[in-house]
């Protein structure tokens, strides 16, 4: 029997890039739906399913057009690789007490890691390149610390 409460973790919510749609592609895949929900009309199926086809075409066509981003923009796949290799180690020691002390070497190279690369990603934001805009960084800038404030209740 199991005694531990149940805990729900946070879905994580997808960040459409509009700016990289493919374009090409939306005029066809606004037709698509349109000439199955026809071909539905014509065979008389179930009104439930005629009423969720063209909701389901749409959420579908719209993560094929828009680009989504679901992760913060410093994890490289370094990072992740070592994510994944302490999981590994954590499903290792559950069966078996062995791997403690691999275990806290893998946790401190991964905050280490991340950490680097998390100032490496601001530093990016904060100072331009020789070849750029002196206003981009200060709008990347800007655009981080709207991401990162947090609404306080009175």
């Amino acid at each position: 029997m199991n005694t531990k409460p149940k805990t729900n973790s946070q879905k994580t919510r997808k960040i459409q890039l509009y700016r990289r749609a493919k374009c090409d592609s939306i005029k066809d895949d606004i037709h698509l739906p349109d000439i199955k929900f026809k071909k539905e009309i014509l065979n008389k199926t179930h009104i439930n399913i005629l009423w969720n086809t063209p909701k389901e075409d749409i959420e579908s066509s719209t993560s094929k057009i828009y680009n989504n981003k679901d992760k913060n923009s410093w994890i490289t796949q370094k990072i992740k690789k070592v994510m994944r290799r302490i999981d590994g180690v954590i499903h290792k020691k559950k069966k078996s007490n062995h791997a403690t002390k691999k275990l806290k070497q893998l946790k401190q190279t991964f905050q280490r890691k991340s950490s680097q690369a998390y100032w490496k990603y601001l530093e990016y934001i904060m100072t331009p390149e020789d070849n750029e805009d002196i206003r981009a960084p200060t709008k990347r800038f800007w655009t981080y610390i709207k991401h990162k404030k947090s609404y306080i209740k009175w």
